[in-house]
């Protein structure tokens, strides 16, 4: 049977098809199937839709023919360049081939019966096969597969060219760009190459300014750092004899716009030496990944394709539950770089590329120029911005740290705020913000200052910066302002830290900036000690208004002396509370020979008589579940 049905549009169209009328299996089918034991059965429509043939593949379970249901559970529709099948009791569309129904329904897909000879014929027909030993449902499965293939390339050569279309304003990099790459992403390549002799003069090469000046023979030392007195920049001596073939690798990341669109490009960054330190080196980079915002980000990589014969960007998908013990070190490289894109961001194009986007008033160029070297992960900016505008004021009041923080670990209570003003949002007067902002403190400072205000702590600028130097900015240590003042507390400190330790005594008001990080560790135990002391001491009932209590001479001596004195105390306050258990417990010997036959009169203490405590049994049973759990080893054979 061939029905007509008109349609407007080439594409096979699911509401039209569903309408093409159902050919029911009969008891003929049902006899064929009983015979030849098949899984499914297969009959062959023909329709006319949109003036072009359509092949109706309808597929029965022989289990419901056999049992008189003669609905087919799919159809499979097949055009000239399309197929598509229809599963009706489920109401759903799919584009998967024939062999799927092997694994949805647990039986081999190739047990298919078509009964009649025509229909196998019309198959073959609508196929143009021509070669009768070719099996039915092996030339349908091998149609499947051919359609699919072809829809296939052609999304891929039109996701190629949309793609292409995207990147067709990217422009090639510049000669300007290339000396920035060089000169200032990475700067600090830059070394002195020297020949040792035994004369008193030695010949240096800078491989900056390709000076050639001579340094007297004990100055030059292999990977020490020398200031070049040409050019006068930061080096790093190399042996000719020592030094072999090396390079230098950093990331840079440039941002254009195209429309309506942001395209971030990261590069990577080489610069190899030649061997034996003759001072040549070679600059190359590559575009490894690229990042484009258009309401949300996606990411490309290059790849070569087979198709159009040349490199070409793809999309890549970004798992959003990405962990990193799952992986090897170069995955998550990968990973952190194309999600982050971290490098020195290009200065020269950052006023005009964000205007009409939403990143206009982001002040990513105001943090570059007055970071240039700071490898940025620009993607974090950029997305944050976007959940938390208030990171413009961050960074347009110098607070580069705190924005910094804000990109790896934005508190979530930071993301629903609706405050626009700097001071009022992190709840400190204007003079801590200045000092915020004057020494580029990050979060960690900033709630010891919140700290300070709330105690009424008050410390100059410098005292402020030293102690967040000194005690890595704990706020705990604050609280001990009740006692003394911070700036008492750590002079004393101070003294009895050069006494003891012979150290170097560093004072709040004085330059700190030389500290060691072994040094700041003292100063943390000797202010824990402090503490452990005051408390002790406040237990002790001393006199904590005494200035001789609070700062003795000896700290050490007197630190351990007051410890063992708590450590009595604690010992005396136990021994009372032990004493008031022991009351409703006395030996009995007798109870114990009777029981065990045991006559050692050190074996224990037994439970005295629970009916003279109390007629309540439940204050009896309590007595006895106490004096199991104090005495486990004595209160046995007594309970």
């Amino acid at each position: 049977m061939i029905y007509f049905i008109i349609m407007e549009r080439r594409k096979m169209k699911k509401a039209l098809l569903k309408k093409i009328p159902v050919v029911e299996a009969g008891i003929k089918d049902k006899q064929y199937m009983e015979l030849c034991r098949q899984n499914y059965l297969m009959k062959v429509q023909k329709a006319t839709v949109a003036h072009k043939r359509t092949l109706i593949l309808n597929l029965y379970n022989a289990e419901n023919i056999i049992k008189e249901q003669y609905q087919p559970f799919c159809r499979i529709f097949f055009s000239n360049r399309d197929f598509i099948t229809y599963f009706i009791k489920e109401n759903r569309w799919s584009i998967k081939t024939l062999d799927i129904l092997e694994s949805e329904k647990g039986k081999f897909i190739s047990q298919i019966a078509i009964r009649t000879y025509k229909e196998k014929r019309s198959i073959q027909q609508f196929f143009h096969c021509t070669d009768d030993a070719v099996d039915s449902i092996q030339l349908i499965q091998i149609e499947q597969q051919k359609r699919k293939a072809e829809k296939s390339l052609k999304r891929k050569k039109r996701r190629i060219k949309d793609i292409e279309s995207l990147f067709r304003s990217v422009k090639p990099v510049t000669g300007r760009f290339e000396k920035w790459l060089e000169y200032e992403v990475l700067k600090e390549s830059q070394y002195i190459f020297y020949q040792y002799s035994r004369r008193k003069m030695i010949d240096c090469t800078c491989s900056h300014c390709k000076s050639k000046y001579q340094l007297e023979r004990s100055i030059p030392r292999h990977n020490k750092e020398y200031v070049c007195p040409i050019c006068k920049r930061k080096s790093i001596f190399k042996a000719k004899g020592k030094s072999g073939y090396f390079s230098d690798y950093s990331e840079a990341v440039k941002i254009e716009k195209a429309s309506d669109r942001i395209i971030l490009r990261h590069f990577e960054v080489r610069k190899s030496y030649a061997a034996h330190g003759t001072g040549e080196y070679t600059l190359s980079y590559h575009e490894d990944y690229r990042a484009v915002f258009q309401e949300k980000f996606h990411f490309y990589y290059p790849v070569y394709s087979c198709l159009a014969h040349k490199n070409v960007w793809k999309e890549k998908y970004i798992d959003p539950y990405f962990h990193y013990r799952y992986h090897l070190d170069y995955t998550i490289k990968a990973y952190q770089t194309i999600t982050q894109m971290p490098g020195m961001v290009y200065p020269y194009n950052l006023k005009n590329v964000f205007k009409g986007t939403p990143f206009e008033y982001c002040s990513l160029d105001y943090f570059v120029k007055n970071n240039r070297f700071v490898e940025l992960p620009v993607v974090y900016y950029l997305k944050t911005y976007l959940k938390f505008p208030l990171l413009e004021q961050f960074v347009k009041q110098n607070m580069f740290y705190i924005a910094l923080e804000c990109l790896y670990q934005l508190p979530n209570e930071w993301e629903e705020t609706k405050e626009t003003n700097t001071r009022h949002f992190l709840g400190i007067n204007s003079r801590y913000c200045s000092i915020l902002s004057k020494y580029n403190m990050g979060i960690r400072e900033w709630g010891v200052l919140q700290k300070m205000e709330k105690l009424k702590i008050h410390l100059s600028e410098q005292e402020i910066f030293a102690y967040c130097k000194i005690f890595e900015s704990n706020r705990d240590f604050l609280e001990l302002n009740q006692y003394a003042s911070i700036r008492k507390i750590v002079n004393y400190l101070a003294k009895q830290i050069e006494k003891e330790e012979k150290g170097k005594a560093y004072k709040l008001s004085g330059d700190v900036s030389g500290i060691s990080h072994a040094e700041m560790k003292c100063y943390q135990t000797y202010i824990r000690s402090w503490k452990d002391y005051i408390e002790w001491a406040e237990k002790l009932e001393y006199d904590l208004k005494s200035r001789y209590v609070l700062f003795p001479k000896n700290f050490k001596d007197v630190h351990d002396k007051t410890f063992r004195e708590y450590q009595k105390q604690q010992d005396k306050m136990e021994r009372k509370k032990t004493g008031k258990r022991k009351k409703n417990c006395e030996p009995t010997f007798e109870e114990r020979y009777k029981t065990t036959g045991e006559t050692n009169s050190e074996s224990g203490l037994y439970l005295k008589s629970s009916w003279k405590l109390s007629g309540n049994r439940k204050r009896r049973t309590g007595v006895r579940t106490l004096c199991r759990k104090l005495y486990p080893s004595y209160c046995q054979s007594g309970m």
